[in-house]
């Protein structure tokens, strides 16, 4: 019963730990100090630090699909466990990121209006189950499927060719590629 008990206690912090109050993305910091995001001040969400880089020599990105995150986040000096977000000149929410224990788990991006643009799932800083991005007028326009990183799963993509729109389905085992339609005409 004591086990029970525990695993309950464990859920319970957990769950209280998913409504705590968001920090700012200024406030998260890597290892060496310096800050986890770069912020352009735009309507545009921040780039994440890229390596393992002590010093004045950092490289920030914008993040996509199939990409790794292995920085580790800290609140203070701790590793962080929390939500993380960005915010645009107007105060809208452009971005939303979920950590814990310091590594990337959830990443979901907005345009200002509350369209989502991206949103990935990590599991030790790989890419792991569905992604999924999306135009500019909250279309689905890409959807895979990752297993710790690698493409695994059922696929989606719009296609823009030279003479029409077309969309790709299919699914992926490990690197191999089985498509279920091949290219048809895109379709609302």
């Amino acid at each position: 019963m004591p086990v029970r008990i525990k695993k309950t206690c464990i859920a319970l912090i957990w769950t209280i730990g998913l409504f705590a109050q968001p920090v700012s993305i200024e406030s998260v910091r890597n290892a060496c100090g310096s800050g986890y995001f770069i912020d352009n001040e735009s309507n545009q969400p921040a780039m994440l630090v890229r390596g393992f880089f002590c010093g004045n020599s950092y490289i920030y990105t914008p993040i996509g699909m199939g990409d790794s995150i292995k920085e580790l986040a800290y609140l203070d000096q701790a590793l962080y466990s929390g939500v993380a977000e960005d915010y645009d000149s107007s105060g809208h929410v452009i971005g939303r990121y979920r950590f814990h224990d310091g590594l990337l788990v959830d990443l979901e991006e907005f345009m200002p209006n509350g369209i989502p643009i991206l949103q990935l799932h990590f599991e030790q800083g790989k890419q792991h189950g569905e992604q999924r991005r999306y135009n500019g007028n909250g279309k689905l326009e890409q959807m895979n499927t990752y297993n710790m990183g690698a493409l695994h799963g059922p696929f989606y993509y719009a296609w823009y060719g030279d003479f029409d729109q077309c969309l790709v389905k299919g699914y992926a085992i490990f690197g191999e590629f089985y498509h279920f339609k091949g290219y048809e005409p895109c379709r609302d």
